[in-house]
């Protein structure tokens, strides 16, 4: 999926830290209770625990460690609570024993990896903030490789699901659908998902599939079991740099696909766009729902972390995309909200 870092899941909550309780004299506490935690984990001293082995000693002899460093290692977890001493040894403590079973420890260390990457990938905002970052950004490196390109697009395309279906049943619905033969551009729509639920609806209708070669190839693989595959091409290019080289199309879809870009790369790119939709063609942009970061933390963490994976983009508010499509050519004839997400219906002026 060209550019495309939706993994990506936004929880639609904005809980605020309370400062009341947070205290930072505590900080360094947390970061040495996640490393005990995850030294722990490394020994395998959970699992002994859960095999049987209930003492430091039992421990270090069945793991082959320097005893002096478990009994360390175990006296700080005791002092975060992780244990309970009984006379049978050390036990999970109620409060803790969800998180340090088998699948609570395998769900931590999920969310303590994407944690500390996300940690490692923020230092880089000064330097971004500088115009320091000139190469390739994370989400470059990502779709030009195709590292983990099948897993990535597998999942963001099965969490997009809902939305693909409700879309193409809103599209015909509301009459978008052109009745004979046509074409529908799906730009940075990688794994083809709604290309395919718009195709269910559309019998005359064929689809280009327009996204980066690394992408395309895993699309090839991953889209060829759904009898829409057919009636799909693929075209590769990167619409932030070149021009799109296809007929005039009656439908263009974008989904998840702006927030990778600048704002000036928005209007570029969609000014692109504009050259190949059909005069009374109607575009498609569908993104996250986000308007006052004061009352949606989530949604603007999310927009810091796409701006920092690709150097330049940000997840726009809402207002500001009905500007956008304007400064680029488009009127917004029609917007729809589906749980998480609002979609706007355009067409050129």
């Amino acid at each position: 999926m060209q550019l495309n870092n939706s993994e990506h899941q936004i929880r639609n909550h904005s809980a605020k830290i309370d400062l009341e309780k947070f205290d930072i004299q505590h900080v360094e506490d947390y970061f040495r209770m996640i490393s005990l935690y995850s030294a722990a984990e490394e020994l395998n001293i959970f699992s002994s625990i859960e095999n049987g082995c209930n003492t430091p000693e039992s421990i270090a002899s069945k793991e082959g460690l320097a005893i002096t460093t478990v009994r360390q290692l175990m006296n700080g977890l005791l002092s975060f609570g992780m244990f309970l001493e009984t006379s049978q040894g050390l036990k999970f403590s109620p409060s803790w024993a969800e998180l340090l079973n088998k699948h609570g420890r395998k769900a931590f260390k999920g969310k303590l990896d994407v944690s500390l990457n996300t940690l490692e990938r923020w230092k880089g905002i000064p330097s971004i903030a500088r115009n320091e970052c000139a190469g390739k950004s994370y989400e470059d490196e990502m779709f030009n490789s195709g590292q983990h390109l099948e897993r990535y697009l597998i999942a963001v395309r099965e969490t997009n699901r809902k939305h693909a279906e409700w879309l193409a049943q809103y599209l015909d619905i509301k009459g978008y659908i052109p009745k004979s033969e046509g074409l529908l551009l799906d730009i940075g729509g990688g794994h083809g998902l709604y290309a395919f639920e718009i195709l269910r609806n559309a019998p005359l209708l064929k689809a280009i599939i327009v996204d980066l070669s690394k992408t395309l190839e895993v699309f090839s693989t991953i889209g060829k079991s759904d009898p829409m595959f057919s009636r799909t091409t693929m075209l590769s290019c990167d619409v932030s740099e070149n021009e799109i080289n296809t007929l005039p199309a009656n439908l263009i879809l974008m989904n998840d696909l702006l927030h990778s870009f600048s704002a000036e790369q928005k209007v570029s790119v969609l000014k692109k766009v504009s050259k190949v939709l059909m005069p009374e063609g109607t575009l498609i942009i569908s993104k996250f729902k986000y308007n006052d970061p004061a009352l949606d933390r989530d949604k603007a963490l999310f927009s810091m972390k796409l701006h920092v994976n690709s150097n330049n983009g940000y997840l726009e508010k809402d207002a500001e995309m009905l500007q956008i499509l304007k400064d680029s050519g488009f009127d917004v004839i029609d917007s729809a909200e589906f749980e998480e997400k609002i979609t706007f219906f355009a067409r050129l002026h």
